[in-house]
């Protein structure tokens, strides 16, 4: 893993998806000298499976499944900022030096230099992760090597780097009202926004059951960096009726169908929080038809909530009074419209947050 060299895709640029290249190419005439090795065995196996919540009965300490002692390092849900341990022995000794960079992420290797004298030699580092520019919930990914005895031993990072850990919807009722939810961030002080509420015109429509893909009624959003939360709310002006939604997103000029919402109930709602730029929409679909109809008759609205849409939402507090501890948020709203749905945002750094759904 160490010693392997970068994979091209089928455009002949070098593989950026993590998932896609892995370590690398495997390099055989490397792969026998490798300068470093990260070596594991029978406890360091027990302690990882202890620290996934397996108990394998051999009284080893748990550690966090990130502090296995592999040539790799991955993060499935960094909350603000977290330090990996890693061991490494000597093959070739010398002098190596670390480099290491992941988009997004403040990286620090500590220490940076080691000086193995001898072959078998081992020595400890850790790497520590912090959530810089990099957006919450998705991942990002690069490398830690060490260089050094005419060696270079590279080891992939992917890590999916959160600002803070909170439900992506809540909802509430009533002209005015208050939804709570809990939230822990990984910074004390981060800021806490209110945006919204959003509620838009009902739009009739109306599909038959069986209809081909190509005549599916479509509500696309052109989603930009100012977008905060889109919600598509649909209802069949027959309550007999039956409706779903298809969520897309497009891609390279294509529909990919994402999820299938509804539970054959006479309306569907479909939420994005923070959705990436790009086209998203929904297609309504019916499965069937009301009794004596020939087609299903609906109302549908697209709230879409942007950075300058209006006030009418609160949040306290407006702060995070605590890193790595839960804390109450309270959204609050006044004024609103009590025949339709309304739709607000809370805003975590790194375009996290959480849907308001409001009647």
């Amino acid at each position: 893993m160490t010693t392997t060299s970068d994979v091209l895709s089928s455009t002949g640029d070098v593989e950026s998806d993590p998932f896609a290249r892995g370590a690398g190419e495997v390099q055989p005439s490397k792969m026998l000298d490798p300068g470093l090795v990260y070596d594991s065995g029978d406890v360091d196996w027990q302690s990882y499976l202890e620290g996934t919540g397996v108990a394998t009965g051999t009284g080893v300490p748990a550690v966090d499944p990130s502090d296995y002692n592999a040539p790799s390092i991955a993060v499935g849900q960094l909350l603000g900022t977290q330090t990996i341990t890693r061991r490494v022995t000597a093959v070739t000794p010398g002098l190596y030096r670390a480099t290491v960079s992941v988009p997004g992420m403040k990286a620090t290797v500590t220490p940076s230099i080691l000086n193995f004298t001898a072959a078998g030699q081992t020595k400890t580092f850790t790497v520590k992760l912090t959530l810089d520019t990099a957006a919450s919930g998705e991942t990002t990914s690069g490398w830690l090597t060490w260089q050094g005895a005419g060696k270079a031993v590279r080891s992939p990072i992917a890590v999916v780097p959160t600002s803070v850990l909170a439900p992506t919807e809540v909802s509430g009722t009533g002209a005015s009202g208050t939804a709570t939810f809990q939230a822990t961030v990984g910074k004390a002080g981060s800021p806490i926004r209110a945006y919204g509420v959003v509620s838009a015109p009902l739009v009739p429509g109306a599909v038959p059951a069986g209809a081909a893909d190509a005549d599916l009624p479509d509500y696309p959003v052109t989603v930009t960096a100012q977008t905060k939360a889109v919600q598509w709310n649909i209802k069949t002006v027959d309550p007999a009726g039956s409706i779903w939604l298809v969520l897309y997103k497009v891609v390279n000029g294509q529909k990919q169908l994402l999820s299938f919402v509804g539970n054959g109930s006479n309306q569907a709602s479909a939420t994005l929080a923070a959705p990436a730029p790009g086209v998203w929409g929904v297609l309504a679909i019916t499965l069937t038809n009301p009794p004596g109809a020939d087609t299903t008759k609906y109302t549908m609205q697209t709230n879409v909530v942007t950075s300058t849409a209006g006030s009418a939402l609160k949040v306290t507090p407006t702060a995070a009074p605590t890193a790595f501890n839960p804390f109450q948020v309270t959204a609050s709203w006044s004024g609103l419209p009590t025949g339709q749905r309304s739709t607000g945002f809370v805003e975590f750094p790194n375009r996290a947050g959480t849907v308001v759904t409001i009647n």
